[in-house]
């Protein structure tokens, strides 16, 4: 029962990312029909390719395309996709594509627009964002015009956008006794899910289902790699840190297949990790640095934390600095993510044992094993705020869901929403001998990652209402939850694995 553990060696979870729900964007071309009918006549099939970069408007050495400059106040900015366009090539005959599309630096609320550029802007949006939100990205499907282009509108301020295309559609003309509607459909799409282009035709007219990305697997960790105690996304990988082998694993998330990377010396113990939308950062706790990982190579860097800053533990993300949650000095560091330079923040009296950190749009929130409690941090200027959990003891994960703080309490086994402007929280029970650590938010709801039942609860974020999701056989004691945009990973370290769970 690890309710009897200490929080140093037991809490080990837990990296929140704020996912967003899968956007459909469909034009006059109706590109989505393939799985509304099987009749004979013209369909539109998916054809998935390697992730390629199509457009980044960041300055170099970031920069892909033509534009080099964010996209401003109620602006639409439009580019060729078939042909050789950034770092894509697309055949002629693209009549739609899939798209991974990230908002970055965003100076004010708005809203990103994705849409055929011969076809009138739609009432709709694709992402939506704070200003100064960390990088925000979301999986678009979108038609293409017939001079082969697509647009992006963004309604105010300023913002850089990203966009990786992961597929095409192409016209295929088809007789009904191809396939069944059965066969046609992917497993996520029968799910009710909607997600379109899981398989290949291929696949499915071999009746390789059990090839299927939206299957629930769960994939082994290389040799040399023990300890999975948190995971990251960086757009195309799982990644996580193994704090007993002191190294990071980075999987494939559809074969499952892991590759480790040694952390450069000295780096010990890593205990949780987070990427900034170019690199992955570990916190080494045994240390007192953190690594600068590149997801393309592997090759880390090290930055030592100023004097005063004791065994990170925590890590995130706000949009422009790397934070970490120091369990050992009872405050937070503040870094630049270019240089590598940080700032020690002290978390208010009454406050020890930093372990996990959530942002909220402007506040840094430390949820504290040492007191107990939380709290939140002014990210501008470091003034810090002390708010008790009535109910919930052990805390040990922390997470935004865009609304609300949400924390999960190991030993007390529920969760708490706090609200951000008051610090005053509710606690949901969760159901069984829950030992919630890591915790997730998909876009619609909050994932926890339940230790002791290997288990995962999905959370209804208005009601607080919990369903339990059982792991598949031989996964075990999960620590942390990550999600890619699609699926839910958990971290399993009793199993010394990842599973692979739709949501």
């Amino acid at each position: 029962m690890l309710s009897s553990i200490k929080p140093s060696s037991a809490l080990r979870s837990r990296w929140a990312a704020v996912g967003a729900a899968i956007a459909v964007t469909v034009g006059s071309g109706g590109i989505l029909t393939t799985s509304a009918s099987v009749g004979s006549g013209e369909r539109a099939v998916f054809v998935p390719i390697t992730p390629c970069r199509v457009m980044d408007t960041r300055r170099a050495p970031d920069n892909v395309g033509s534009r080099s400059t964010p996209i401003g106040t109620n602006e639409t900015h439009t580019i060729p996709v078939r042909g050789v366009n950034g770092n894509c090539t697309i055949p002629a005959d693209a009549v739609g594509l899939v798209m991974n599309v990230a908002a970055i630096n965003p100076t004010a609320a708005s809203f990103l627009t994705v849409f055929p550029a011969d076809a009138p802007r739609p009432l709709a949006a694709n992402l939506n964002w704070a200003a100064g939100q960390l990088p925000l990205s979301n999986s678009v499907t979108a038609d293409v015009s017939s001079d082969g282009k697509v647009s992006f509108y963004n309604l105010a301020g300023t913002v850089d956008i990203a966009a990786d295309i992961v597929g095409y559609y192409a016209d295929h003309n088809h007789d009904d006794a191809y396939y069944t509607k059965a066969q046609t459909y992917s497993k996520a799409e029968i799910a009710g899910n909607s997600v379109v282009g899981r398989m290949t035709i291929a696949q499915i007219a071999t009746v390789a289902w059990h090839q299927d990305p939206a299957r629930t697997a769960t994939f082994p960790a290389p040799a040399g790699a023990t300890g999975l105690w948190a995971g990251a996304f960086d757009g195309t990988s799982i990644w996580t840190v193994n704090y007993l082998s002191s190294n990071v694993t980075r999987f494939d998330r559809v074969t499952g297949a892991g590759e480790n990377f040694a952390l450069p010396v000295p780096a010990s113990h890593p205990q949780d990790i987070v990427f900034d939308g170019v690199h992955l950062w570990t916190a080494n706790s045994d240390s007192d640095n953190v690594t600068r990982i590149d997801p393309a190579t592997g090759a880390g860097q090290n930055f030592p934390l100023p004097g005063g800053a004791a065994s990170p533990v925590g890590l995130l993300f706000d949009g422009t600095y790397i934070w970490t949650a120091n369990e050992d000095s009872a405050n937070l560091t503040r870094i630049d993510p270019v240089t590598g330079v940080g700032q020690n923040f002290p978390l208010a009296v009454g406050a020890s044992g930093p372990f996990k950190l959530a942002f909220d749009g402007a506040n840094v929130w430390s949820v504290n094993t040492g007191t107990g409690n939380v709290t939140r941090v002014v990210a501008a200027t470091g003034a810090a705020q002390n708010f008790a959990l009535p109910g919930a003891t052990g805390p040990a994960g922390i997470a935004f869901d865009g609304t609300y703080i949400w924390i999960a309490s190991i030993n007390s086994g529920n969760v708490s929403r706090i609200t951000t402007t008051t610090g005053t929280s509710v606690t949901f029970p969760l159901s069984g001998f829950a030992a919630p650590t890591g915790l997730a938010f998909d876009g619609t709801s909050m994932w926890t990652a339940d230790y002791n039942i290997s288990a995962l609860s999905r959370i209804d974020v208005s009601s607080g209402t919990a369903v339990n999701v059982a792991l598949p056989t031989g996964a075990t004691a999960p620590y942390e939850v990550v999600f890619d945009g699609v699926d839910i990973w958990s971290i399993n370290d009793g199993s010394n694995s990842v599973t692979r769970m739709l949501p």
